[in-house]
């Protein structure tokens, strides 16, 4: 079988058999894994075979460590208001906690602005490239470099920041497991952990910066100027719809705060 039928009849296994795998097949995938090719032949992947399902299930409690952060975020941030906000008929009431009617209908509309904030941004980021967002930030930014701003500068950071995001959540994760391998445990002392774990992911940050760095001057980039486009962008009528909708929204908006009813 060729390379290319073999991955076009590819296809991903979500259940599995409760059989354990042959240990001569173990064998065979560890041998293919390293035989895989690598930059400067550095194999730098490590392999761990975990066969007792205590370790699967531990393996898959630490891979959803950070499952969903900004859920955290929104709850926390609803708290904040339920205890700190006052007006209205109190509904709840002892020693220094005050929970009132008007802090409930504050922590409901701002958990609702944070979810309907954080979905937009989630729907943006998988359903448009990441050189997609960037080209239309400096495109949006394009009037302003007659009063000096570098719109090609700053639409590439915000390029460079989107793209090493998911590498620094995968980092963090292998930092976090590193230490736990090697004994470090996470309930006490929770500032100097999580000094153990800041200072290996900053360190790994600049190092990334440093290389990219590097790799832009090898390849003589000298920002925007004479830069041209395969494939300039144009305002088209999905365009004009999203801006009128855009409008719209921005008009409800200010007419819900700031127009008394």
């Amino acid at each position: 079988m060729s390379f290319t039928n073999l991955a076009k009849k590819r296809c991903s296994i979500r259940a599995y058999d409760p059989d354990p795998v042959e240990p001569d097949k173990i064998a065979a995938i560890v041998e293919a894994a390293h035989v895989a090719p690598s930059a400067a032949n550095r194999q730098p992947v490590r392999l761990i075979q975990v066969e007792s399902a205590e370790g699967l299930a531990n393996l898959g409690r630490y891979a959803n460590l950070y499952g969903a952060p900004l859920a955290f975020i929104v709850v926390v941030t609803a708290l904040l208001n339920v205890f700190f906000v006052q007006g209205g008929a109190v509904l709840f009431e002892w020693w220094i906690i005050r929970i009132s009617e008007a802090g409930l209908w504050q922590a409901a509309f701002i958990a609702c602005r944070l979810l309907l904030l954080l979905l937009g941004m989630s729907l943006l980021t998988l359903t448009t490239a990441t050189l997609d967002i960037t080209d239309a930030f400096e495109y949006l930014l394009r009037p302003f470099r007659r009063i000096g701003v570098p719109a090609h500068e700053l639409s590439m950071m915000m390029g460079i920041a989107l793209r090493f995001l998911p590498q620094f959540t995968f980092e963090l994760q292998t930092v976090y497991r590193a230490q736990i391998s090697r004994g470090a445990t996470f309930s006490k002392g929770r500032l100097r952990m999580l000094a153990s774990l800041m200072v290996p992911l900053f360190t790994s940050a600049f190092r990334h910066a440093e290389t990219l760095s590097s790799a832009m001057d090898a390849r003589c980039y000298h920002g925007g100027i004479g830069r041209t486009r395969l494939h300039p962008l144009t305002f088209t009528r999905l365009d004009r719809n999203g801006t009128l909708v855009i409008v719209a929204m921005l008009a409800c908006v200010i007419a819900t705060n700031f127009i008394p009813w």
